[in-house]
């Protein structure tokens, strides 16, 4: 699911940010310049939004695997859900949507 919704993203931010927003990517997402404060304009789409929290519920049920499966992929997934809580929290999670 992540890997699909993020290839959509990447798809919008390419092919339709400016037609939806007036603003092409990455520059609508990341400029600080006070209009929107320091968080650019916020996430292209609902999916921008909500794609690194679903990937977020995927790591917390990947710790828990991890404990069966062996050391490298609780690492694996500790990271995971330490990077999109991070970016979760602080409001920024559409920056990460194509890396997923």
């Amino acid at each position: 699911i992540s890997g699909v919704g993020a290839a959509i993203c990447v798809y919008l931010n390419e092919f339709a940010a400016e037609e939806i927003s007036g603003v092409s990517e990455p520059l609508r997402s990341i400029r600080c310049d006070g209009e929107a404060g320091a968080g650019g304009d916020g996430p292209l789409t609902s999916l921008h939004r909500i794609l690194p929290a679903i990937t977020l519920g995927y790591g917390m049920c990947d710790i828990l695997e991890g404990l069966d499966l062996g050391r490298d992929f609780l690492l694996h997934a500790t990271a995971l859900v330490l990077v999109m809580g991070t970016v979760c929290e602080l409001g920024v999670s559409h920056t990460v949507t194509p890396m997923l």
